[in-house]
């Protein structure tokens, strides 16, 4: 087993697997990326660093201030159709820039 077919399971499974060993308290409580984390200790399972993403956070951050600046330029024409949808583009970049900071930090 490794860690790629740890992060296939599901939290149940993660779960099931943590109470085989008898040292383990509370896995139910436990998230899945803290289960993968303990099991990962636990079976010796080399958890790959997560460095792709890095490169990602850079061209994430200059669509959000491409974005910034057509929502500037919306807001100058009051065009509210067009600065709706860079608000709701600006949403979701900036949710995938929170999704690769989390996992990078992880």
């Amino acid at each position: 087993m490794d860690y790629h077919e740890l992060e296939k399971m599901t939290i149940a499974k993660l779960r099931e697997k943590a109470h085989e060993f008898p040292d383990v308290t509370g896995a139910s409580g436990l998230h899945k990326p803290q289960l993968i984390d303990l099991l990962c200790e636990k079976l010796s399972i080399h958890k790959p660093h997560k460095v792709a993403l890095l490169a990602e956070k850079t061209t994430i951050k200059a669509r959000v201030h491409a974005l910034k600046k057509e929502r500037d330029a919306a807001i100058e024409g009051k065009d509210a159709k067009k600065l709706h949808r860079i608000r709701r583009k600006l949403h979701r970049v900036r949710r995938e820039l929170h999704k690769a900071s989390r996992i990078t930090t992880e």
